[in-house]
């Protein structure tokens, strides 16, 4: 029976299902190795679970198991190979390094390090002080120094989840133990014997390649990583979204600039996330760097004081309150005068236009205008568009079954499964940066961070979260798209000729991607519609999807869960994405300049 279990309870105070990618095994008060009792399920995976614990031998301290687990991902024979790399791993010891443990438990490894209470970098982006970021920066760099100090040891994955907080605010380097030989053979249970290692967002430019095996790491890769890492922190965006630092292989890159008062950062991140890893300071210089960083952005001013007569003050205030008063109702009238103006001059765009044709400069993706659409997919008369919209264009998707998955029996990550659809109505087209925009404006939002190639009218909007892409959805009066629902209409509904991409067996006919893409997205419907007259739901960007994504039972998503479902491919990933039946998910709350989104009503 899957159990609902409390994820981070002293923090957030979230439920998610229990991991339903392996059989139930652990539950609270489950006392492991006749010392450490389970309190909380902070977090799972196909690989393990995590717990918050007592240990029972050293006077009830909270610490933190890591259970590896036989499963879906594991064999008992790899489980044990796993732990003997563990074991002829080398414990560095180290100020800022987590410590840690490994030890067998049921033929099983368990690793166990501290409790922190204050959680983990991934809780913080957006809502620091400069001294946190200072804090961060000088742990961090510490922490990286501490690692490269001994053997040269280098971390493959640096990301958020990977610094923790104590109860003063100090940050804490873990999981430096995952070398490349644990990495292979985590990659190899995986099914993808050549995923690269650490996560994109993140990964310096010399670290991206097919195979982990050609890619070069090193020990300047990490102080692009934890430059990635501040920038995050301070903006809560990631500096070149999901791209991470291959971003940096087009000209046209450049690295972003930090607002305002973290102006003073701005030279320490440019040193940080400089293309050549050469030109990149090493750990301890970066350490000094950011011990010579001031830990406020505001200067002390000596004041003198000085007695005044009470009736002097009290007429002074009285001027100073006017002096206010007046001042907001000028500003007011301002802001009046410059909306109502803008408002009278703005041109109004018509329900019955349509998207401008592709420019002139790309000639081969023009849509293909002899295509013949059924009168049905062009518009929904019944459909009216809230005020400030810009308007959208729908196709209409009769209902009916299909099997959702990859016909290939071989294909065990995306086996076939028959699902039944109910009729309803999908974008022609990805989300536009118009459409959003005028989204923003009606509800007083902010558009996301600029990408860098800056935002374009007809180009798919991106660097927008789950949570973003579901209000706009509502605004217009529409959802997300379920997955079925979504790979229901991009293998064509009805009219299903069995294509592998949406559209087309040949990839270049339908989809941006790396090979045609130019590391940007394009113009929406410059490439061939899909036997629909549906729009890019191979390549160009990520679709977000409503459902909570599971693996297992395939087709359905949980009620709850941890990263919601995306589908389509994008202009960054291989075609292997791109093709319909692909499925791949993310964290809801993540910004990256490969997700867009389409809605569904």
């Amino acid at each position: 029976m899957l159990l609902k279990k409390r994820i981070n309870s002293d923090k957030s105070g979230l439920y998610i299902n229990h991991n339903p990618l392996m059989a139930e095994k652990y539950s609270q008060n489950q006392v492991i190795d006749k010392r450490y009792r389970l309190t909380d399920l902070l977090d799972w995976n196909k690989w393990s679970e995590v717990w918050k614990a007592i240990d029972l031998e050293d006077n009830d301290r909270l610490v933190v198991l890591k259970i590896f687990s036989p499963g879906k991902a594991w064999n008992e024979k790899d489980l044990l190979a796993f732990f003997e790399l563990l074991k002829s791993f080398a414990l560095t010891e180290g100020e800022h390094l987590v410590p840690f443990r490994y030890f067998e438990w049921e033929h099983r490894p368990v690793k166990v390090m501290p409790f922190y209470a204050g959680g983990s970098l991934k809780d913080k982006p957006g809502n620091v002080s400069i001294s946190e970021a200072s804090l961060f920066l000088h742990d961090g760099a510490s922490a990286l120094s501490e690692l490269q100090a001994g053997e040269g040891l280098f971390h493959y994955d640096l990301k958020p989840d990977c610094f923790l907080i104590d109860a003063q605010g100090h940050y804490f380097l873990k999981d430096y133990e995952f070398t490349p030989k644990i990495q292979k053979l985590l990659a190899t249970q995986s099914g993808q014997p050549n995923m690269p290692l650490g996560t994109s967002a993140y990964k310096a430019p010399e670290q991206f390649s097919r195979s982990f095996t050609q890619s070069k790491y090193v020990l300047q890769g990490n102080m692009f990583s934890l430059g990635a890492l501040l920038y995050q922190l301070i903006t809560g965006e990631l500096p070149f979204g999901e791209l991470g630092g291959v971003a940096l292989s087009t000209s046209s890159s450049s690295i972003p600039v930090l607002p305002g008062k973290w102006s003073l950062f701005q030279p320490v991140l440019e040193k940080m996330l400089e293309r050549d890893p050469k030109l990149r300071p090493d750990a301890k210089e970066l350490a000094d760097m950011a011990s010579s960083l001031p830990k406020s952005s505001t200067k002390k001013i000596r004041i003198n004081r000085i007695k005044i007569n009470p009736k002097i003050t009290l007429t002074l205030a009285g001027i100073i309150l006017a002096g206010i008063a007046m001042f907001f109702t000028i500003s007011y009238w301002q802001k009046y005068q410059t909306e109502k103006e803008h408002s009278e001059n703005t041109p109004r765009v018509s329900a019955t236009e349509t998207l401008p044709a592709a420019p002139a400069s790309h000639p081969e993706t023009t849509p293909d205008t002899t295509h013949s659409l059924p009168a049905d997919t062009i518009s929904e008369p019944d459909y009216t568009a809230p005020a400030g919209a810009v308007p959208m264009e729908w196709v209409r998707v009769e209902g009916g079954n299909f099997l959702m998955g990859n016909s290939d029996n071989s294909d065990t990550q995306h086996p076939q499964i028959k699902m039944s659809v109910k009729g309803f109505s999908i974008g022609k087209y990805e989300v536009t940066v118009a459409q959003y925009r005028a989204f923003c404006v009606a509800t007083d939002r902010k558009m996301p961070f600029e990408p860098p190639w800056g935002w374009q009218d007809n180009q798919p909007v991106v660097r927008v979260t789950w949570l973003d892409a579901y209000a706009f959805a509502d605004w217009m009066g529409g959802r997300l798209p379920t997955e079925a629902e979504w790979e229901y209409a991009a293998k064509g509904g009805l009219k299903s000729k069995g294509y592998i991409y949406s559209g087309s067996n040949q990839v270049d006919e339908v989809a941006w991607y790396p090979q045609n893409a130019g590391a940007r997205p394009h113009e929406v419907g410059t490439k061939k519609p899909n036997e629909l007259g549906i729009y890019d739901m191979s390549g160009n960007v990520w679709e977000w999807c409503a459902d909570w994504y599971a693996e297992d039972p395939y087709g359905s998503g949980p009620s709850l869960g941890k990263t919601r479902s995306l589908r389509g491919g994008s202009f960054y990933f291989d075609n292997t994405f791109s093709r319909i039946f692909h499925r791949h998910h993310s964290n809801p709350d993540l910004v990256s300049q490969n997700i867009g989104f389409r809605i569904v009503r």
